[in-house]
């Protein structure tokens, strides 16, 4: 679990996995699968949430689907350990 600057909207990722991207009240606002990057960072393919995210999730790529995972679900985050900026 990331959480993320306010200003970063994007990920770039070195394995195959998929993400999802939260709100500040834990519901996934959207998935996106992610191919690893073999090219140095700086040429390393982006992926847009597509919408304002508070932290993102990286899972083994295929955990959402076969757990029936999707967008508008919700995982519960202590406040404590992550509270809001």
């Amino acid at each position: 679990l990331h959480r993320v600057d306010r200003r970063q909207r994007q990920m770039c990722i070195r394995d195959r996995l998929d993400i999802a991207f939260l709100d500040h009240d834990g519901e996934i606002q959207s998935i996106t699968s992610m191919a690893p990057c073999t090219r140095e960072k700086e040429a390393c393919p982006r992926y847009p949430a597509g919408t304002r995210f508070w932290m993102a999730l990286e899972v083994n790529a295929g955990y959402f689907n076969e757990h029936g995972i999707a967008a508008g679900d919700r995982l519960e985050v202590d406040p404590l350990q992550h509270p809001p900026s």
